[in-house]
């Protein structure tokens, strides 16, 4: 495993900390200080930041004294946050709303996102396009595209992009990133989706100018999550197409679960990760 490598794996919050929400992936509001503490342990300095529907106006990102806190945190543990995903997005997709007071309100709140998120120094907002978010149709794709440009002042004046995380097919990604500046907008890439959904990384290289990041997870086919080694995922494959496409971004572990030690799990995942030859 290359030393560069090692130095830009990071952790997606809450997965070193007991679970808080019904929600497989939620932000960790009792314990968002005690994981940067458990990072520190662990010697990893990369966290990626969740801005979730639950309790929205109660996560630090969008209170004054909370972006001090988080500002005081990081410092503490010489931390770094890269990106952050809105899983808020997954729940409001604008592109999906007819009410027009509704999908502004929406927008204004990724608006404020993008904004706070500055202020922490994150460069890559991630939204993801899939699940309940997942665009259905040319009229919803071209909603999403129009709405969406509207950031690029905020984008360009803050020196951030817009990660699309996505379940379209490699050949739709392809024609769907087409339509956006590549200066402001690029793809986070998720290897245990990809794994779940079957798609072939040959297929997938077309469009990989465009990932910025790199989610670590794993998944079976059609399946459910699972620790990294033990789905569909080719990891070693990745990595090498990564390396020698002079790959500059971070790997973000967003890895399954444990229902008994939740550092152990990161630990584990981390250490299959670095055991990687390529």
């Amino acid at each position: 495993m290359s030393k560069i490598i090692v130095n830009k794996i990071g952790v997606i919050q809450g997965r070193l900390v007991p679970r808080e929400s019904k929600k497989y992936q939620s932000f960790p509001f009792k314990n968002w200080k005690k994981e940067l503490r458990f990072l520190k342990k662990i010697n990893i300095k990369n966290v990626e930041w969740i801005a979730s529907s639950e309790k929205k106006n109660t996560n630090p990102i969008f209170l004054k004294q909370g972006l001090r806190s988080i500002l005081q945190h990081k410092k503490k543990f010489n931390l770094k946050i890269p990106s952050i995903t809105v899983d808020y997005f997954m729940d409001n997709p604008f592109f999906k709303e007819k009410n027009l007071k509704k999908k502004n309100i929406i927008l204004e709140r990724i608006k404020k996102i993008i904004i706070n998120s500055k202020k922490i120094g994150i460069k890559y907002i991630i939204l993801p396009i899939l699940e309940n978010a997942s665009i259905s149709d040319e009229k919803e794709k071209n909603v999403m595209i129009k709405d969406i440009k509207k950031f690029i002042p905020i984008l360009k004046k803050n020196k951030q992009m817009i990660l699309f995380e996505t379940d379209m097919k490699p050949k739709n990604i392809l024609s769907f990133m087409n339509s956006f500046n590549k200066k402001f907008f690029g793809i986070n890439y998720d290897a245990g989706n990809s794994a779940g959904l079957n798609y072939n990384l040959a297929e997938e290289k077309k469009y990989f100018n465009s990932v910025k990041n790199v989610h670590l997870k794993d998944k079976i086919k059609n399946g459910k999550s699972v620790p990294l080694g033990k789905g569909n995922a080719n990891f070693k494959l990745l990595l090498r197409f990564l390396k020698n496409s002079n790959y500059k971004g971070n790997f973000i572990l967003q890895t399954a679960r444990s229902k008994k030690n939740q550092i152990q799990e990161v630990k584990k995942n981390l250490s299959y990760i670095k055991s990687i030859k390529f």
